[in-house]
């Protein structure tokens, strides 16, 4: 026995070494073996110790964006844990899994898991880091799936709450809403219960990411200002760094002016700056650089676009590459750059990942990524482009079906109009675009009534209805201008004098009118941003 204890200790062999341990204590070998227990129960701390470490130093390889150090530390920290992950799985597997693993977990009830027996054997005792959850995308189903399989087995450990948080993102992300909000709301209960404030700031993030699925995304968004709390309650900076980018990131799209954005990522970076978390630094630069151009380009100070796309290729992280691209995609559809939004378009769908987690993100490039593939489709007849306009309009379909009205039936709408549109559906698309317009006014979606309306108006034109493409026009122009998008109004009312006065077929009693409205709304705007500069 003791050569076996020795054997075990100087191979280093993990659970071997521990159950060699165990049966020597049993047989009562223990009394010969005083000092060699003592020598591994030393080596186990160490272990313990140096594996903390190992998962501190990735963590801040993570927030600091050294992407390819912490992915690999990251794998070698669950190697010598006994857990071997595959570098590489296909989709159908992966579903498969997912599936499985949800058919074995419904057939237990939720009042049974959260009464669930806890973990008593410490050789099964996972401390997987969650930085490798947030930054490699591929290995996030086979980390999250290991974690439950470990949970359902062995007992809930401290992790076990944020492997079901995981869990029902792969489920919502296979197009189960109602499935995967159950698993993120089982995860928050069992996080109450277990009264575990270390990774309370993380299951409350990505619970609150699901939330915006189910909920309005005003009302999710207000959670995570509770998530930033419930972190720095627990010590945990890294997710209050997240619950503060993603509620910032959220007002913009939840239906809040231009100003009240502004100064809310003004706030956003400040706290971020302030606890040196470089990627959602990063984040909340591009986004804000893109709200002050379209308030005015004047006041876009913060940094010039030549210098953050430098800052953005230095940075070297994929997802930060990824948000670059789609935000000067939406900057440019927004501003009716054409060239520019069809480059940035192309590069942001070559730059993207395919990622497992479903985040509240995914709505809005799921929107604005359907917009601009159906406009780039009728100005190329590139099939590419209609085939991801699809795409992403059964995807939004899916979520407006299934999920919050109140968030996605706009949306899906618009999109449907479009594609419409872009099928040359004349009496289709007159239908929904109208709907479209509607339900983006009943749900507060200013900024999207405003997209819906120019939508319509630039159809109308093409359809050669100049009249009710006038009308449109001129509502956008009033919705820009509420949302408070200066730039924007001042570039739609040069287009709309130019597509109108040099076109023969506009009769000139609608020219003259034409000329008044947009003037008086020129006048208008400029008597607002002059309010703005005084205050």
């Amino acid at each position: 026995m003791e050569v076996d204890v020795v054997k075990a200790l100087e191979a280093n062999l993990g659970d071997k070494l521990i159950d060699t341990l165990l049966l020597a204590e049993k047989e009562g070998f223990i009394s010969k073996l005083n000092a060699k227990f003592q020598f591994c129960h030393d080596r186990i701390q160490e272990a313990a110790y140096g594996m903390i470490a190992e998962e501190e130093r990735m963590s801040t390889f993570g927030s600091t964006s050294k992407i390819s150090d912490s992915v690999e530390m990251g794998l070698d920290i669950m190697a010598k844990l006994g857990e071997e992950l595959p570098r590489s799985f296909s989709d159908h597997y992966t579903n498969l899994q997912i599936r499985s693993t949800q058919a074995m977990l419904d057939e237990i009830s939720v009042v049974d898991l959260l009464n669930y027996r806890m973990m008593t054997d410490k050789r099964n005792f996972l401390s997987f880091s969650t930085s490798l959850m947030d930054i490699a995308c591929w290995l996030q189903p086979a980390v999250t799936l290991k974690m439950v399989e470990i949970t359902i087995a062995h007992g809930m450990s401290p992790m076990s709450p944020i492997g079901f948080a995981y869990f029902g993102s792969l489920v919502v992300k296979l197009r189960d809403i109602k499935g995967g909000h159950k698993f993120t709301s089982l995860a928050r209960s069992l996080v109450d219960k277990m009264k575990l404030k270390e990774v309370a700031g993380e299951v409350f993030w990505l619970s609150t990411e699901i939330l915006c699925f189910v909920e309005p995304l005003s009302i999710a968004n207000e959670n995570r200002k509770d998530g930033e709390a419930i972190a720095l309650a627990g010590g945990d900076v890294t997710w209050a760094c997240y619950s503060r980018a993603m509620y910032t990131l959220g007002v913009l799209w939840s239906g809040s002016t231009l100003s009240v954005s502004a100064e809310v990522y003004s706030q956003g970076r400040s706290f971020l700056m302030s606890r040196g978390h470089v990627t959602t630094q990063n984040y909340l630069l591009i986004v804000q650089r893109s709200i002050l151009i379209l308030i005015s380009a004047a006041e876009c100070e913060t940094i010039t676009d030549n210098e953050l796309r430098q800052r953005v290729f230095d940075n070297k992280n994929p997802h930060v590459l990824a948000i670059y691209y789609f935000q000067k995609s939406y900057e440019s559809f927004i501003l009716d750059d054409y060239e520019s939004m069809k480059e940035s378009a192309e590069e942001f769908f070559k730059s993207t990942d395919q990622s497992w987690s479903l985040m509240s993100s995914h709505i809005f490039i799921t929107l604005i990524g359907g917009l601009v593939s159906f406009r780039i489709y009728r100005e190329t007849n590139v099939a590419l482009w209609l085939e991801r306009g699809e795409f992403l309009k059964s995807q939004m379909q899916l979520w407006a079906e299934h999920g919050s009205t109140w968030n996605f039936e706009n949306k899906y709408l618009l999109l449907e109009a479009e594609d419409h549109f872009s099928h040359n559906r004349i009496e289709a698309a007159q239908a929904i675009y109208n709907k479209a317009i509607s339900s983006a006014k009943v749900h507060k979606f200013v900024q999207e009534e405003a997209i819906a309306y120019e939508l319509a108006a630039n159809f109308y034109f093409n359809i050669g209805n100049f009249s009710v493409s006038l009308e449109c026009y001129t509502a956008a122009c009033g919705k820009y201008q509420e949302w408070g998008a200066v730039c924007k109004v001042a570039r739609l009312q040069h287009c709309i004098q130019q597509k109108f006065t040099t076109c023969l077929s506009a009769p000139l009693a609608t020219q003259i009118w034409l000329t008044d409205r947009v003037e008086a709304q020129r006048s208008d705007s400029d008597a607002d941003h002059c309010k703005r500069k005084q205050n």
